[in-house]
């Protein structure tokens, strides 16, 4: 009986180790570990998920945008916070999102100035919308992204 219980113990040791594993998802995916979005998550950029949460977010800062646009917002946001913490630089998801919007032609160079500021650190004038566009579509093109096809396919159905 002892030994069942040291099995069972161990067993669930590992579960919850493995469970934690904090591996980047490139890592991962070339070990043939294949990391897909939850059922409360729209996708997964690099591994960090892109919540139900948030997405519902980003569609009530900008209801007219459509689905495929909200969801460019959020992986930028998050992919801008990702490479901003490779130079050290804490910025905020939401200061993130304000730069996609800007990026996306959703929010004026004067209303996203702060933002801008803070993630590019500068002090002269800040980068055009295009310029920051084509640096999103660039990290986003060398991220691994994961799409949950069925809550975005809910999404488009609600309009």
């Amino acid at each position: 009986m002892r030994r069942v219980r040291s099995a069972a113990f161990l067993t669930a040791a590992l579960f919850y180790l493995s469970a934690c594993d904090r591996t980047p998802t490139a890592s991962l995916e070339s070990r043939g570990v294949l990391t897909l979005p939850s059922k409360d998550d729209v996708a997964l950029i690099e591994g960090r998920a892109l919540t139900l949460t948030f997405f519902g977010e980003i569609r009530a800062t900008v209801p007219k945008a459509s689905v495929e646009t909200q969801l460019w917002l959020g992986l930028g946001a998050m992919a801008l916070q990702d490479k901003a913490r490779t130079r050290d630089v804490y910025v905020p998801i939401r200061s993130a999102l304000i730069i996609a919007r800007y990026a996306a032609g959703e929010l004026s160079a004067e209303m996203a100035e702060p933002a801008v500021r803070e993630y590019y650190q500068v002090a002269g004038p800040i980068p055009e919308a295009t310029r920051v566009r084509d640096e999103i579509d660039q990290i986003l093109k060398q991220s691994t992204i994961h799409r949950n096809p069925q809550a975005l396919q809910e999404f488009r159905d609600r309009g």
